[in-house]
């Protein structure tokens, strides 16, 4: 399960919560990997700036493809 907040924050707020369960620590720590990463990959609410004179949002977004592999 993925969950991320709205709204205007600021840098040390948490935005996103990942919850994954699965028998074994890995497969867990992966599954919640792949998450974060795909959501960072496809989703442009990482790179939203604001700043004196206005903001602006990235292009820099993707479409998310079923069982790809993001890293960092």
């Amino acid at each position: 399960m993925l969950q991320h907040r709205v709204g205007t924050l600021v840098v040390v707020d948490v935005a996103v919560v990942v919850v994954a369960s699965s028998p074994h620590r890995a497969a867990t720590f992966g599954a919640a990997r792949f998450c974060i990463d795909t959501l960072k990959h496809t989703v442009p609410i990482w790179k939203h700036e604001t700043w004196q004179w206005g903001s602006d949002w990235s292009t820099c977004a993707h479409d998310a493809s079923p069982g790809a592999s993001h890293g960092e």
